[in-house]
């Protein structure tokens, strides 16, 4: 196996098991309903304390007051939804990203064992996860 066939397994097996952001990691939280345009968003620029939230070829689609929020839908946006659940404390909104965010750890945590495991000598693994990431549309700030 080469690294580029490491990366096609991987994203090939993650993209059956990967859980879903947030419903996956929400418990009975209290939510509001938080329409999204369907799109894959990212963070962009904070502007005086907002934050902005654009689509890859830069249009802005919203700004958000508070960084955790923020990182939520663009998490959430992942998925390519219509209308997502956001948690109304924001001491929820933050358990819940935390939750993701030790899941993705952890998934890095695996693929890099795997790697080394598979190509002991090289120090490519930063380039072969990134890349598993970018293919299942995974990001991580």
């Amino acid at each position: 196996m080469n690294e580029k066939e490491f990366i096609h397994k991987h994203v090939e097996q993650l993209s059956k098991e990967l859980r879903r952001f947030p419903d996956d990691f929400m418990g009975k939280e209290e939510c509001d309903e938080f329409e999204l345009p369907g799109k894959t968003l990212i963070l962009g620029e904070e502007f005086f304390g907002r934050y902005e939230i654009i689509t890859p070829d830069g249009t802005p689609v919203l700004h958000i007051d508070n960084f955790d929020k923020a990182n939520y839908i663009v998490y959430a946006s992942r998925g390519k939804q219509d209308k997502i659940r956001i948690p109304v404390k924001k001491e929820s909104v933050k358990q819940v990203l935390d939750s993701y965010r030790i899941y993705l750890d952890n998934l890095v945590k695996k693929l890099e064992l795997d790697f080394k495991e598979a190509f002991p000598a090289s120090k490519n693994f930063n380039a072969a996860s990134s890349a598993i990431f970018r293919k299942l549309n995974i990001v991580r700030h």
